[in-house]
């Protein structure tokens, strides 16, 4: 609490006014931020507000417009349209243009010229961050709808169509036309507005495997990287060890642990790399899943 004041503080000109809706949710207020940006803090809905101001704490010199984020990434210009999922994704791209969270882990690979296959892209921030890195093409995969649609508009507001292309394909253990009805995935989202969002939509959402996505590219000494919430279980443990070496370098998020992964993966030929586990709990979500221990693991093949 002492931090979140503190950081209202230094980013909110009426910080004063504005701390109290923090412990009178029904108080309704008009921030005014020190750079002249204005945006009201919702009742019962505080955290939406917070997403503006650690934007701002992040990206001094950022916009916001509306539903777009404009921010100056290594002295270019991008907009990120974040209409359809609300404030919350900002995190997104404080992650991955500010605090860089990828960054520390291509040390030891140069994307350069490299073909990238990006496993659960959001609103496109890590493909467009991974072509801005130097990938001659991303192919990106996204099964939910208004985040693949996100993708798509943000692709093209930031002119890499031609180095970004982007798939509203799930990716799992195997092909079938559609994974709505897949049932680790109403467990692993139970009660998160992903799982809601799958429950409102009526067309099928196809998933394909990663060996279905290095036969269609032609993939060789490729980059992967994957944040799926989960999927990267199905997607790893499942993959032929000819198709798990198409790949140079992996990068991924993992969710429940890392010790499966890292056999597998050295069983096929990589050295494997991980940060210590971080844990949480997710009430919503079945037993099975309710422990949480994430981290980040990366694997570089050994020729």
């Amino acid at each position: 609490k002492i931090k979140t004041f503190f950081k209202i503080f230094t980013i909110v000109k009426n910080w004063f006014n504005v701390s109290l809706t923090r412990f009178l949710p029904q108080r309704e207020v008009l921030a005014i931020f020190r750079n002249g940006f204005k945006v009201k803090v919702p009742k019962n809905n505080f955290s939406d507000f917070m997403c503006y101001v650690y934007f701002f704490k992040a990206f001094p010199l950022g916009g916001i417009d509306g539903a777009t984020a404009k921010i100056t990434y290594n002295s270019l210009d991008l907009t990120f349209d974040f209409s359809k999922r609300g404030p919350s994704v900002l995190g997104n791209i404080i992650e991955i243009f500010s605090q860089e969270i990828y960054k520390p882990f291509l040390y030891d690979f140069d994307l350069k010229d490299r073909i990238a296959v990006d496993i659960g892209t959001a609103l496109g921030d890590t493909a467009i961050y991974f072509a801005l890195k130097g990938a001659k093409i991303v192919y990106a995969f996204e099964p939910t709808p208004n985040f693949y649609d996100l993708a798509c508009r943000n692709i093209k507001i930031n002119n890499l169509e031609n180095k970004c292309k982007i798939f509203n394909e799930a990716v799992g253990k195997e092909k079938r036309e559609n994974n709505l009805e897949d049932q680790t995935f109403k467990d692993m989202f139970s009660g998160d507005d992903e799982a809601k969002e799958y429950d409102s939509i009526s067309k099928k959402i196809s998933m394909t495997t990663l060996e279905e996505i290095v036969g269609k590219f032609n993939l060789s000494d490729a980059f992967l990287k994957l944040d799926c919430e989960g999927y990267e279980y199905d997607i790893i443990l499942n993959a032929p060890k000819d198709v798990i070496r198409k790949f140079e370098y992996i990068i991924m998020e993992y969710h429940y642990g890392f010790e499966s992964l890292k056999k597998k993966l050295e069983d096929d030929g990589f050295l494997v790399k991980y940060t210590k586990p971080n844990i949480t709990i997710i009430n919503s979500r079945p037993t099975k899943y309710k422990r949480m221990a994430f981290g980040y693991l990366t694997a570089m093949r050994i020729d």
